[in-house]
């Protein structure tokens, strides 16, 4: 019986590790670069060492070893994305297996397979493992730290010093967080040791310190560039919730299976080892308190990445009550957390069909897939470097696309657009570069006849415009015209003036305010990451007018975006003008909000307006990011 109970044990160690395999090889050729991976690989394809220093190393926010490690390691392997990715995947395996040994090793068997599955079934972990980044070998080494950190408690002689500083260090070197692990190391070391044993901590703190030498050098050179998570946006304690949330998979079933395990571990909370239970939850809450502590006192730095060194702590100590279940339980508990992890993570988070998607390389692949004649116009925002590789991977010449960047301007595209004789224009962008203007959207369909074909992803979209096919009907609209006049507009009856093709509203140079467009944000029945237009047909002479659309509400306005007359039409000439909103932009849309839209005489010069309209597009009805819950049409 003894002998069936232990391979039982073994049964499950094996499956708990055939999951962390299989999931982070899973389709393994498949599996596409984000956007830092790119960041990374061409930081580190550089002509020597020492440019990679110059230009990859000293000018991020990371420590060396990434871009070293990248450096000498895509000599071997060249531009494979799967083969650069494997060092990182096997990393995170091996992490799921420390996570075991040391489970074992504090609580037992079971409670060791239990945190062992948890990190090998969430999609948390399971992401950051196939991503070339330093997280899934920071996670392998934060836990190398936490191994030895446990061997020198045992034994606190020289030899053990000396292991621990040299994993100390070498954390130090993955991440700045991973320096921050073992700094909460050591202090917890000091109150954990006996008197006559800190000496040899004092040694393990000294050596390491002096191994980190040359990275502190690096650190102080970043810091003159520009400073870490000076890229980040503001923080407030909302990510509390959203980080706990990440953990549960933002999925209810997931998310009971760890409360029902959290329910086992404060039932068992006293009979717990207290200086392990203390460990283990002062490791995993340091890193977040000290990250928001930073990021509100100095700057942003916290984030859902660089708390993952520390999560296989939050899952030893949450297994840490089954060591008083019965074996059968934990065993059967064991095979449920392997079962509602690869569902919820696979099944409800959809996650391989939404990570394995390449926005990048997607939005290419629909331009000249969709260009049988080879004559279409490829409008496509991609990073430069991005481009030139993706033209590789694909066989396309990038003299075929034209890529623009932040300073191309509203004419510039208009030109483009405009200049298109007949063919159809592919446009397509990803948010992970340069977004163009909201306004070239408003710019294709005044030039085009139908939205031919529409394809949205997490961070981007890809949209092919015709002049055949069915005219496109955006997902509200409301117009205005002297004919035909809506009850959301306001205009001043007296002004509507005529001459022998058409009626207009003229604006005389004194009136400063005109033609107001006012409606409940509610009433366009839009989500939240609609984008609302305004395009007004116009004649002026005056460039110094503007088309203004605003959201208001009952604290005052919460949004306002312009667009000159200029940046469209000539002085004198007849056309559209437009002003886009993306609603994604607001952190928040209360009950209450009103939109409004109106010209503003700026120059003080006679106007005439023609026609006008405010109409939505719906753009992502589904949102999601892999860090994020789903957000499914979301109504205002």
């Amino acid at each position: 019986m003894n002998w069936i109970r232990r391979h039982l044990d073994f049964g499950l160690l094996v499956l708990v590790m055939a999951l962390a395999t299989v999931l982070r090889l899973w389709n393994f050729w498949e599996i596409p670069f984000t956007y830092d991976e790119y960041s990374s690989f061409f930081r580190a394809t550089q002509s020597s060492y020492s440019q990679v220093l110059e230009w990859g190393i000293l000018t991020d926010a990371h420590p060396a070893f990434l871009h070293s490690f990248l450096y000498f390691w895509l000599q071997v392997v060249g531009d494979s994305v799967f083969l650069i990715k494997l060092p990182f995947i096997i990393s995170s395996i091996a992490a799921v297996w420390l996570t075991y040994v040391l489970g074992k090793r504090w609580f037992g068997v079971h409670p060791g397979l239990l945190a062992a599955a948890l990190l090998a079934v969430a999609e948390f972990p399971l992401m950051y493992s196939q991503i070339a980044r330093p997280y899934s070998i920071g996670l392998f080494a934060g836990m190398g730290m936490l191994w030895q950190w446990d061997n020198f408690l045992r034994s606190p002689n020289w030899k053990s010093a000396m292991w621990l500083a040299i994993t100390f260090a070498g954390g130090a070197y993955i991440h700045h967080f991973l320096a921050l692990h073992g700094l909460v190391l050591l202090v917890l070391a000091f109150f954990m040791l006996p008197a006559g044993a800190k000496k040899n901590l004092a040694f393990t703190a000294i050596i390491g310190l002096l191994a980190y030498l040359p990275q502190l050098w690096i650190t102080l050179e970043q810091l003159k560039f520009k400073g870490i998570g000076s890229i980040l946006p503001p923080v407030d304690l909302r990510f509390i919730t959203h980080h706990l949330g990440y953990i549960a998979n933002f999925d209810w079933l997931f998310g009971l299976l760890l409360l029902f395990i959290l329910g086992i571990l404060f039932s068992h909370w006293k009979k717990i080892n207290t200086s392990r239970r203390r460990a283990l939850a002062v490791i995993w809450l340091a890193p977040l308190v000290v990250g928001l502590v930073y990021s509100f006192a100095v700057a942003p730095i916290i984030q859902d990445r660089v708390l993952i060194f520390a999560l296989p702590a939050l899952f030893l100590l949450i297994a840490a009550g089954m060591q008083w279940v019965k074996p059968k339980i934990t065993r059967a508990l064991v095979v449920l957390t392997c079962v509602v992890g690869v569902f919820s993570t696979a099944g409800s988070r959809n996650y391989y069909e939404l990570f394995y998607h390449d926005d990048h390389t997607e939005v290419a692949e629909f331009a000249f897939m969709l260009d049988s004649t080879g004559t279409s116009t490829k409008l496509l925002a991609y990073h430069p470097p991005i481009l030139d590789f993706q033209s590789k991977k694909q066989g396309f010449r990038v003299d075929e696309v034209v890529n623009p960047d932040s300073s191309w301007t509203m004419r510039d595209f208009r030109e483009l657009i405009f200049d298109d004789q007949g063919r159809d224009f592919m446009y397509g962008w990803t948010t992970q570069y340069y977004l163009p203007p909201f306004e070239t959207m408003a710019m294709l369909r005044e030039r085009f006849k139908s939205l031919k074909f529409r394809q949205s992803f997490n961070h981007g979209d890809f949209q092919c415009w015709s002049d055949s096919g069915e005219r496109y009907q955006p997902a509200y609209s409301n117009k205005w015209s002297v004919s035909s006049p809506q009850k959301e507009w306001t205009y001043p009856q007296e002004k509507v003036a005529q001459d022998s093709l058409q009626d207009y509203l003229l604006m005389p140079q004194a009136d400063e305010w005109g033609l107001l467009f006012e409606a409940p944000l509610h009433s366009f029945g839009s989500h939240r990451n609609a984008v609302i237009t305004a395009s007004v047909e116009v004649s002026s002479l005056c460039q110094e007018a503007l088309l203004v659309m605003e959201i208001v509400g009952p604290c005052g306005q919460m949004s306002w975006r312009s667009k000159r007359f200029s940046e469209f039409l000539l002085s004198d000439e007849k056309g559209l003008v437009h002003v886009s909103t993306p609603l994604c932009e607001m952190a928040d849309l209360p009950d209450g909000l009103t939109l409004r839209t109106f010209v503003w005489n700026q120059g003080s010069c006679p106007i005439q307006l023609f026609s006008a309209e405010v109409w939505v597009d719906d753009g992502l009805k589904l949102t999601y990011a892999l860090d994020h819950p789903f957000r499914s049409n979301i109504e205002l």
